[in-house]
């Protein structure tokens, strides 16, 4: 509930049976939320601080969940196994599944983050995708509790304004790739420089569903939206539709349309790119 820490109850097991934490190199549980869109995101470990419950674990969060928040939260979970023998001379670290779990912290009915994309159609393309010491491999899920709206390189940025990792506004970015006006460079682990200016994407980028489920692309965005943090564009903050659009159409004149569409009462995007309209998202992409 709000204003409390939460409890997680689990069970950790592999394809022999019931797994002993002690085999464990890493287990780290995320708190995020709200789930209409994110803009809180902690992770804590639990290795050293679970303890017994029943036949399973329970691991609490020094982290209290924000005494003014409502509706659905997520906890998330990370964890390894290192140092896995395949042969005499080769092992290999082995990574948990990135479970996500809603819960609600008023009472009310529980509901999970919106889906946008299906983690099986990524790999479609990238066949085991996982990122982070290959920590992270969830993209229907647990990847957005991080790269939240307001998420940026700030803290391992070396030169430059900061650059989004707002997931939507980053997969967009790294897929347009070589197609966009001005490049798209972040920041990583240890400050190593991620330049995906030369990425050429294999499909056709005009086809929302190699990534995104039926439908979810078309406008308006779900209530709820928070806007994408860039100190690196013209327009900063980017209300979420002008962040979906100029994540690919990053020109001035985009820009420029998109603000002359934007005034203090919101967004105006749908009224010619909406669902069903003469310019809507399906039928300008049409291939």
């Amino acid at each position: 509930m709000a204003g409390q820490s939460p409890m997680v109850i689990f069970s950790l097991t592999d394809r022999d049976g019931r797994l002993d934490p002690a085999a464990l190199n890493r287990l780290r549980f995320s708190l995020s939320g709200p789930n209409a869109d994110f803009d809180f995101y902690e992770q804590e470990d639990a290795l050293g601080k679970m303890v017994p419950f029943g036949n399973d674990w329970a691991f609490t969060f020094a982290t209290r969940v924000p005494g003014n928040a409502t509706g659905s939260w997520t906890i998330g979970v990370e964890g390894r196994i290192s140092g896995v023998e395949l042969t005499e001379d080769l092992s290999i670290n082995d990574q948990m599944q990135n479970v996500t779990m809603p819960f609600s912290v008023d009472g009310s009915a529980v509901a999970a983050r919106r889906d946008i994309v299906d983690d099986s159609t990524c790999e479609g393309c990238h066949s085991n995708l996982s990122l982070h010491g290959e920590n992270r491999h969830d993209a229907d899920a647990y990847c957005q509790t991080c790269h939240m709206p307001g998420a940026t390189d700030e803290a391992v940025r070396l030169e430059g304004n900061d650059e989004s990792i707002h997931f939507k506004y980053m997969v967009h970015k790294i897929h347009m790739g070589a197609e966009l006006e001005n490049g798209y460079v972040v920041y990583g682990y240890r400050s190593s420089i991620h330049d995906y200016s030369d990425v050429h994407y294999p499909g056709d980028l005009r086809n929302c569903e190699g990534c995104h489920n039926e439908g979810t692309y078309n406008l308006p965005i779900a209530e709820g939206a928070l806007p994408t943090f860039s100190p690196n564009t013209v327009i900063n903050p980017m209300l979420p539709e002008t962040a979906a659009c100029l994540s690919c159409h990053d020109s001035d004149v985009a820009a420029i349309h998109a603000d002359s569409n934007t005034g203090g009462l919101g967004e105006a995007c749908s009224v010619c790119h909406g669902e069903g309209k003469t310019y809507s998202v399906e039928r300008v992409h049409a291939r």
